[in-house]
């Protein structure tokens, strides 16, 4: 505890050891998103492993009234093997960096909420895009919802870093 002019402040306290309602529906949000790309991986390296399988497999879903689906496979044949493979790799490798963020953020943790930004980050130009092309409600509350947790996080790092007016810097010791 230091004694400042007029009151005590404790600053052994981290005062944002875990994220706020909003910041963690965010990290919900974003979850959901990584569990969606980790099934992409998934079904992106299950295509590109039975790539001459995916004719027959989209004649068969056509069939059975599965328009959705077929219409995702027919998608994944016309990107081909190659491109099947590096969408596998590359959807798995951020599903894991927004997954580890998100876990990270959730427990309050300085390291996940830097990962998140940089997350946060990444998703922008895509994004804003994604609302140039089309202006929807989707995607600018997409683009909404990223930017507000850009925002708060970018907050709660400045204050993990001086936890609150008055202290020392963080990591150095109240009693010097």
């Amino acid at each position: 505890m230091i004694a400042t002019e007029a009151h005590l402040i404790d600053c052994s306290a981290d005062p944002m050891a875990r994220p706020g309602p909003i910041l963690r529906l965010i990290v919900l949000q974003k979850s959901g998103i990584s569990l969606g790309l980790l099934a992409l991986a998934l079904l992106s390296a299950e295509g590109a492993l039975r790539y001459e399988r995916l004719p027959d497999l989209a004649r068969d879903l056509l069939d059975g009234d599965h328009r959705l689906l077929a219409l995702a496979v027919t998608k994944g044949i016309a990107m081909g093997q190659g491109s099947l493979d590096r969408m596998a790799r590359f959807s798995a490798l951020y599903s894991i960096v927004i997954g580890l963020g998100a876990i990270g953020t959730w427990l309050g943790k300085a390291w996940g909420e830097l990962l998140f930004v940089l997350v946060l980050i990444s998703a922008l130009p895509f994004e804003v895009r994604e609302l140039v092309e089309a202006v929807t409600v989707l995607h600018v509350g997409l683009l909404a919802v990223t930017c507000f947790g850009l925002a708060l996080l970018l907050r709660q790092l400045r204050v993990h870093r001086h936890f609150s007016p008055g202290c020392p810097a963080a990591g150095a010791h109240p009693d010097g």
